[in-house]
């Protein structure tokens, strides 16, 4: 699995939670590519159980998509906790 699959997998996550409709454009667009290379990576999720497809709903995550993804997100999260935040000087002005 790559990075880029894992950034489709967590938009696909955060789209099925809100239960909005799924679709290559707004997975391409949360996830930062194009709509070939979102298809490209669900076939790749499809293939390693992490998504299945569903004829009512469309693409799902698996239970063990689902893990994964929570998984790498909380991990993303707690990497940008770590990392000290730069604070732009700005000089202060005499009263």
């Amino acid at each position: 699995m790559t990075t880029y699959d894992l950034s489709v997998l967590r938009a696909l996550v955060r789209l099925a939670r809100r239960r909005a409709q799924i679709d290559t454009d707004a997975l391409a667009l949360r996830a930062g590519g194009s709509p070939a290379s979102v298809r490209a990576a669900l076939a790749r999720l499809v293939r390693g159980g992490l998504v299945s497809r569903t004829p009512a709903r469309g693409v799902v995550p698996t239970l063990s998509g689902l893990a994964i993804a929570v998984a790498s997100a909380a991990l993303v999260f707690q990497k940008r906790a770590a990392s000290p935040k730069q604070v732009p000087m700005t000089p202060r002005r005499a009263a």
